[in-house]
């Protein structure tokens, strides 16, 4: 089975990455799929005799609206949109015919949905007018939000421009959803220029845009106290151990909403001051993340101590979701019934790096580049707890044994 993804460029797209882990999960042997870079799509039908084996695409931008014309039958959710996502190649007597649908609709109506929780917005500014922007419009108007387009220049489908938008426009606004490539890898350092200082906790950002996770326009607004749409909801277990700590550094910097576990309420500040979005202590755990996940739970779980925290955790995992066995500090190794990964859909995954790097040794300089070059950047921050001779090396355990330790613990020769 062969699938894949035209548009132009498509050097920012994981795709790819994507479609493998669902061949792989559903055992789909001989399915691949591919970029395709189509930068005119006149030239569709002659690209498509080229592969007799496709069987269906996904379109990106900027072919979303200007594909349809070149389709046999379009769904009728993608005509109202006014835009096309994804194509079946059917063969019918002899003849290759394109069935045009648009996915992208439920993808982004149940995320927002699920970002915005009860609360419901007044009025949206819906940043661009290409195909992205159709779908959102669409959703906006099913869920009963009123929306206006913003484009660089006015036009009857954006009567608004970004010169226009005021801090009275933002006051009279409570989301605002980015439809461009703009911050889309490679261009990492661009983004939609709106006046992000009249932003409040009242508004919510949400941007299309997926790699990176956290583009600068939703930096820009969590600096001024924004929501903003993020990835994953990440557990982190002994939350405010060495490892813990660079866990949550690490799932901010990647755009997850991280939850803490901690002891006590000295270690929930230091998990909040190290950037995650909730802290709770092990004994309110189930129902605080219950709380705060509106009963959705959490899509990874990051458990450095095992013991019975483990098997507490797992009742907050998403169905889906992963667990990342880092170590057993707890002295205690749990096990797992498999019936219960059977029934959540779960995937357990040992992380030990030393193994890994034995068995793949050309990856490892470049990992270490990439968490030296985080360091320098102030994205992760080793806390440091106490710096202790080497003599004292006993004592220092008994301090980590006692859990006193907050961070690290440097012991000089």
């Amino acid at each position: 089975m062969q699938l894949g993804l035209i548009g132009f460029p498509l050097e920012h797209s994981r795709s790819p990455e994507i479609f493998a882990r669902f061949f792989d999960e559903d055992r789909a042997k001989g399915a691949s799929y591919k970029l395709y870079p189509l930068e005119d799509i006149t030239t569709l039908r002659s690209w498509l005799k080229s592969l007799p084996n496709l069987v269906g695409f996904n379109v990106t931008i900027p072919h979303k609206k200007s594909i349809i014309p070149m389709l046999d039958w379009v769904a009728d959710e993608a005509i109202a949109i006014g835009a096309v996502n994804t194509v079946k190649v059917v063969q019918q007597e002899g003849k290759t015919k394109l069935h045009g649908y648009n996915t992208d609709y439920y993808g982004f109506a149940t995320t927002l949905k699920q970002f915005l929780g009860d609360y419901k917005p007044q009025r949206a500014l819906v940043l661009g007018t290409g195909g992205s922007a159709n779908t959102v419009a669409y959703t906006l108007a099913q869920m009963g939000i009123a929306y206006t387009n913003v484009s660089r220049n006015s036009s009857a489908d954006a009567p608004m421009t970004y010169d226009d938008i005021s801090d009275q426009t933002i006051a009279q606004t409570q989301l605002i959803i980015n439809t461009t490539p703009l911050g889309m890898y490679p261009s990492i350092k661009s983004f939609p220029k709106i006046p992000y200082q009249a932003l409040t906790p009242q508004h919510y950002l949400y941007d299309l845009v997926y790699n990176p996770l956290e583009t600068v326009f939703l930096q820009n607004g969590k600096g001024y106290g924004a929501n903003i749409q993020t990835g994953n909801t990440l557990l982190v277990l002994g939350a405010t151990g060495g490892v813990g700590l660079a866990a949550i550094q690490l799932g901010v910097m990647l755009g997850a909403k991280v939850i803490a576990i901690c002891s006590n309420k000295k270690k929930q500040i230091t998990a909040i001051q190290a950037g995650a979005k909730y802290a709770f202590q092990y004994d309110e755990m189930i129902n605080k993340v219950k709380e705060v996940t509106k009963n959705e739970g959490v899509d990874i779980i990051y458990d450095p101590i095992g013991g019975e925290h483990f098997s507490q955790s797992l009742k907050v995992i998403k169905w889906g979701g992963k667990v990342l066995i880092i170590g057993f500090a707890s002295g205690n190794i749990p096990s797992i019934s498999t019936n219960y990964a059977l029934i959540k859909g779960i995937s357990l995954l040992g992380v030990r790096a030393g193994e890994y790097f034995r068995r793949y040794p050309n990856k490892k300089a470049p990992a270490l580049k990439k968490l030296f070059d985080m360091a320098n950047t102030g994205n992760i921050t080793p806390l440091i707890y106490k710096t202790l001779p080497l003599s004292e090396c006993i004592n220092a355990l008994k301090k980590i044994e006692n859990r006193e330790v907050i961070g690290r613990i440097i012991l000089k020769p």
